[in-house]
């Protein structure tokens, strides 16, 4: 490990000067040294890329209600507000955008038996 904290280096060509990182599971911190020839290294700044864990939406209410009645539905998050979901049933896909009250209930009024599904959820870290 470098007397700053980094563990580790790369290598990239003058010819090609892209890093491309996938599969992060922490946050990490990287920075560039450029050196040419027998010139002093130059450092740039630190830039973090933050990791954040994945979020997780729960859809629950199940009911049997009458023709003309209402059920709630309930869907409990993980994650960071803004939530945006979508929720599918036997007809449409229905989106509902900027939820920010966790657990989110609401209420749907089916004329006849329907399922409903939670098919897409994103939260504010996009």
């Amino acid at each position: 490990m470098s007397a700053d904290g980094f563990s580790s280096t790369t290598s990239i060509p003058a010819s090609d000067p892209l890093l491309a990182v996938s599969n992060l599971t922490e946050t990490t911190q990287y920075r560039v040294i450029v050196q040419d020839g027998s010139c002093e290294p130059d450092t740039s700044n630190r830039i973090t890329v933050t990791v954040h864990p994945p979020s997780t939406a729960k859809l629950s209410g199940d009911t049997i209600i009458c023709n003309g009645s209402a059920a709630t539905l309930k869907v409990e998050f993980t994650g960071v507000s803004p939530w945006d979901f979508e929720l599918e049933n036997d007809i449409d896909t229905i989106p509902i955008t900027g939820i920010t009250a966790n657990p989110y209930e609401f209420n749907v009024s089916p004329s006849l038996i329907t399922d409903y599904s939670l098919v897409a959820m994103v939260d504010g870290n996009g």
